[in-house]
């Protein structure tokens, strides 16, 4: 991977499989749901395909493929079901990554926000519920502010806006590649983040792959990283390999 120089001035993370340990809970519930009407697919493509992906371009594309296999769309109560699923699972078993709430303590002195393909209503009672929500103040951000969302730009451009901050001064956390693709469009410096528990062998060599500047396997890893690139100095900077 090539060096880079880093002097950023803000850090955007995405939520879900960076903040909160919820991927595995969504896609399980979709691939679930999914089978039910006889689409199923490979558990490496799907979670490439429509891991990072807002909740309405998810629906858009499932619709697509049950047109493309059985000529008619979903049924009408299959979004309403897969999302009740989602919500009781949540209620039952979602919990923030392991070590974040401490690294975001941390990072106190640092701007950052959180910018989300969830509905920003879902994406709000899901940092509630796992402590993390006051470590972003206002600065919550969802595909439900742009028009397009990941993997256009537009909300990572957004969320900078917001902050205040040049795209380039910003360091992006993702852990899918349509979020690495986002944040490369938007001139913002990425690093791939697989700690989440579903991240499989090869995750960190796909986000690698799609352009992720630096890998970060777990949230020690990442802690490290964040903690020397924004050390309080205002002339801090860090060179990686």
């Amino acid at each position: 991977m090539r060096p880079i120089s880093w002097c950023m001035k803000a850090i955007i993370f995405d939520c879900d499989g960076v903040l909160i340990d919820s991927e595995l809970i969504y896609k399980s519930t979709e691939r679930e749901f999914l089978e039910k009407v006889g689409l199923t697919y490979n558990p490496v493509e799907f979670f490439r395909r429509f891991m990072g992906r807002s909740e309405e371009s998810f629906f858009e594309e499932a619709g697509k493929d049950h047109h493309a296999l059985h000529g008619a769309p979903l049924p009408a109560d299959f979004r309403v079901n897969l999302l009740e699923s989602q919500k009781k699972r949540f209620e039952e078993e979602l919990q923030a990554i392991a070590g974040i709430d401490a690294m975001l303590h941390d990072l106190k002195h640092v701007t950052r926000a959180v910018a989300s393909s969830s509905p920003i209503d879902s994406l709000i009672r899901k940092l509630e519920m796992t402590g993390l929500k006051p470590h972003f103040g206002a600065h919550i951000y969802s595909a439900s502010h742009v028009k397009h969302g990941k993997p256009e730009p537009d909300l990572f451009l957004y969320a900078a806006e917001k902050l205040g901050v040049a795209p380039k001064d910003c360091l992006v956390i993702e852990d899918s590649e349509n979020g690495v693709l986002a944040g490369l469009a938007a001139g913002m410096t990425v690093v791939g983040f697989t700690g989440g528990g579903h991240c499989h062998d090869l995750h960190h060599e796909s986000l690698r792959t799609t352009g992720a500047h630096k890998i970060a396997h777990n949230t020690l890893e990442l802690h490290a990283m964040l903690v020397d690139v924004f050390r309080p100095a205002p002339d801090a900077r860090l060179s990686l390999a």
